[in-house]
């Protein structure tokens, strides 16, 4: 009996599709360390840069898409939280020295992409990691910025749907490539790099008290 090859294939990519659909988002905290790595000779510039990001993160990464990123030891200038959610579709950040908090529409890209590549695997926590590089341009000031992920493959899964609307910085698009969390991320901002290496991974269900208090402070 001679079976058509187009029907194999496509009845092949349905089931995987289906079975990725199964499959639950990764829900839990990953902790980062942060490193940055100086490419100026402007000392006041990097100092202010510097003191932004602090030297750790925790990542808290919920089921339904929403995450929280929460910054440890920055300047007074620094960034204390940054929150995705994907119900109102904003990218909300807090500093140390400002009150208010600011949001912006994930559905908005302010740079215009450049190109992707592939990068060559690099073993973190013991796993071979998947290396993969978008670069884009702001049209505007013309400045290059260049964001590097490393991630495991066949481990945990992260439903990539869920950050379809998240285009600032073409996210949307590293998340359709991983569908996985980062365990390395390197953003070259040109006069300087900001690198988070994961730290640890913990697998757990969220209580939801955290995002929803903070949530609750930017609607006020």
């Amino acid at each position: 009996m001679k079976i058509n090859i187009l029907t194999i294939v496509l009845f092949t990519f349905s089931f995987l599709n289906c079975q990725e659909k199964q499959m639950k988002s990764f829900e839990g905290v990953i902790k980062y360390n942060i490193t940055f790595v100086s490419k100026t000779d402007d000392k006041e510039y990097i100092k202010y840069q510097k003191q932004k990001f602090g030297d750790k993160i925790d990542l808290y990464v919920y089921e339904n898409g929403s995450f929280v990123k929460e910054y440890s030891n920055t300047g007074n200038k620094g960034y204390q939280f940054v929150l995705y959610n994907p119900k109102n579709q904003e990218v909300c950040a807090k500093w140390k020295n400002l009150d208010e908090v600011y949001c912006t529409s994930s559905l908005i890209s302010s740079t215009s992409l450049l190109n992707e590549k592939e990068l060559p695997s690099e073993q973190i926590l013991n796993e071979s990691c998947k290396g993969y590089s978008i670069s884009m341009v702001e049209p505007k000031s013309g400045q290059q910025i260049s964001l590097s992920y490393f991630y495991p493959e066949n481990d945990l899964y992260i439903n990539p749907e869920l950050y379809s609307n998240f285009k600032d910085g073409f996210y949307n698009i590293a998340m359709q490539k991983m569908k996985a969390p980062y365990y390395k991320f390197i953003m070259d901002m040109g006069k300087y790099e900001i690198i988070y290496e994961v730290e640890k991974v913990e697998k757990m269900r969220l209580d939801k008290t955290k995002i929803e208090a903070i949530k609750s402070s930017i609607s006020k």
